[in-house]
């Protein structure tokens, strides 16, 4: 399990980040790995606790966001799983301006570092001659 966990997280998780878990022994590798500082709490000590207590709480909001995101998107294909990923990351990080937000995004989708000014479209068409 070590191994696959670690397989699974590598390439996303930033040499030096902090790991906050429960006391899984399938992070180990993953924190030696990559130098991670990791913050562990027993989850036999959690239960109970409120969710303002809990410490795991971010993170289990975290779960528990993700798996609505993709249950709500039952269509997507299963192949592009990052891409989905990435698609909620992108709307539950900031910027939070839901128009700076847009801004970004149509930038990202339709970058066109051309140019095409009305009036140069124009001429440039009424030049051609039809036969």
């Amino acid at each position: 399990m070590q191994k696959m966990t670690c397989e699974l997280f590598y390439n996303h998780s930033a040499r030096g980040s902090r790991l906050i878990h429960d006391k899984e022994q399938t992070h180990a590798k993953l924190v030696k790995g990559l130098d991670l500082k990791s913050t562990v709490y027993a989850s036999e000590e959690l239960k109970g606790l409120s969710d303002k207590e809990n410490p795991l709480e971010p993170v289990n909001r975290q779960h528990a966001l993700v798996k609505h995101f993709l249950n709500a998107h039952g269509g997507f294909d299963r192949e592009n799983l990052q891409g989905c990923l990435d698609l909620f990351s992108f709307v539950t990080h900031p910027p939070y301006d839901l128009v700076e937000k847009v801004d970004i995004l149509l930038n990202m989708v339709f970058p066109n570092p051309k140019l095409l000014r009305y009036r140069g479209f124009y001429q440039s068409t009424a030049s051609i001659s039809i036969p």
